[in-house]
């Protein structure tokens, strides 16, 4: 009967734990950057809420062409990034989490406590195919990257999700439990590409998988006694 009781509780909190993660960017605080022949490289820095670490830095770069490469972050308060090239333009976008100044995160804990498993892109809108390459980087200098492959004719909102467990070590493997500062570089494969993404977050599994997490930990309870 404690057994039923017990699974019976396990599921209660499997189903009912809200599935929120950890905001990474919510893109509620304003930004913009231009970059073009005359100008191929800006950046800049910002503070405000909803940043992880309170600080982000943004860089457009442009490859080649004619027009701009414009990136934004809540442009007439729309919580929203834009990375758009102009027509005939290459480009690419950079957007990292650091701290101020390039201070670090301070070993920030992105599973918090073992919760979260996976890195979530919010995409809007996406014309064109692009890779979405996140690297996260530890406190010992440990880098371990990620992509997510945008497909291109991505017209409403839809979750993109990169597992942890899918990063590859290219200095590390990288410590994701004692993180310094995570990037994300927008890379199209075509000139004139548009791309908006509403939020980045870290992300929780799904119920079924928090409720065999569970299940598991009544079994061990079990076998114990």
């Amino acid at each position: 009967m404690r057994l039923v009781t017990a699974v019976a509780a396990a599921v209660t909190l499997a189903f009912g734990v809200s599935a929120q993660g950890t905001l990474i960017d919510s893109f509620d605080t304003y930004q913009s950057q231009t970059a073009n022949q005359g100008n191929p490289n800006d950046s800049g820095e910002v503070s405000g809420a909803g940043i992880l670490g309170s600080y982000r830095e943004m860089a457009a770069t442009w490859l080649s062409g004619p027009n701009d490469v414009q990136t934004t972050a809540d442009a007439g308060g729309t919580g929203v990034f834009n990375f758009s090239l102009g027509a005939d333009t290459d480009g690419r976008s950079t957007l990292t989490w650091n701290g101020s100044g390039s201070t670090g995160l301070g070993g920030y804990d992105l599973t918090d406590g073992g919760t979260q498993d996976r890195i979530r892109v919010a995409l809007l809108f996406d014309d064109l195919p692009a890779d979405c390459i996140i690297s996260v980087v530890d406190t010992a200098g440990h880098m371990s990257n990620g992509d997510i492959r945008f497909p291109g004719g991505v017209f409403s909102s839809t979750y993109f999700d990169l597992l942890y467990s899918d990063f590859v070590p290219f200095n590390g493997p990288a410590d994701f439990t004692d993180v310094d500062f995570i990037q994300m570089g927008l890379d199209p494969d075509y000139p004139a590409t548009d791309i908006q993404i509403d939020f980045v977050e870290t992300g929780v599994p799904g119920p079924a998988a928090l409720f065999l997490f569970a299940m598991g930990g009544l079994l061990v309870t079990r076998r114990r006694r």
